[in-house]
């Protein structure tokens, strides 16, 4: 029998594009390495929920998520913010309301200085319009943390541990809210995100109708892997303090 699920809170406010700062492309002194066929599912034993239940905190779970998913790939032993930092510290953000957040703003935040004990070394959009570079932002710096807008029939699909998948009925134009999600591996069929403390398989179709934003995050964890792949990162940082 399967694990029951249960559906989470959401908490994505609407997107925004920061003028001034580039797509992640042109911030690059060459190429991201192609994309591998496939890159599997990080191994973490429990992604938790970290409040999302209770709280519209998607976007601190997706950090925290983040921070896990990382820290397996690159094999490194680590000790993670707990649900009650967690929510604290979206609580904190927001000025102890419960109002969600808008990633572009929290990532800018999250650069200027450490929330949950770590500070993030940069942050640039990726086209929601090219699976390819989400693939190989993934494949580069481990995740892809991004934002959706969720149809209805998601959270049943959820529950049921069935993909997220086109329905063709109205509930696919039926949007309950924002909501951010990491991807953490991809094959032939499916990326792969967390949410709600646990593993999703995401149809392509679905995600190319649904995702309004994509981002490559360079988190503490990834910040030793090669270099950062060739990245301007004086030049990146520059253009994220220039937007303050």
């Amino acid at each position: 029998m399967s694990e029951e699920r249960s559906i989470g809170k959401l908490g994505k406010l609407a997107p925004e594009m920061p003028t001034g700062l580039n797509m992640l492309a042109s911030y690059l002194n060459s190429p991201l390495p192609e994309a591998p066929e496939s890159v599997s599912v990080p191994e973490v034993s429990n992604w938790d929920m970290l409040g999302n239940d209770k709280y519209g905190d998607c976007t601190f779970a997706g950090m925290v998520h983040a921070f896990m998913a990382t820290a397996s790939e690159e094999k490194e032993t680590e000790t993670f913010p707990t649900t009650g930092e967690t929510v604290t510290a979206y609580l904190t953000y927001n000025n102890g309301q419960d109002v969600g957040a808008v990633e572009a703003q929290l990532l800018q935040t999250w650069k200027s200085k450490e929330i949950l004990g770590r500070q993030l070394i940069a942050y640039a959009p990726v086209p929601v319009s090219n699976l390819d570079e989400v693939k190989q932002v993934i494949n580069t710096f481990g995740v892809c943390y991004i934002g959706i807008r969720v149809p209805a029939a998601c959270e049943t699909q959820f529950q049921q541990h069935q993909p997220w998948a086109v329905t063709n009925t109205p509930a696919d134009d039926q949007i309950l809210g924002g909501h951010c999600i990491i991807l953490v591996g991809y094959d032939s069929q499916y990326f792969y995100a967390i949410t709600w403390g646990a593993v999703q398989k995401i149809e392509y179709t679905w995600l190319n109708q649904y995702m309004d934003e994509a981002w490559a995050i360079i988190t503490p964890e990834i910040s030793q892997k090669d270099g950062y792949n060739g990245l301007n990162l004086e030049q990146l940082e520059k253009d994220i303090e220039a937007l303050a």
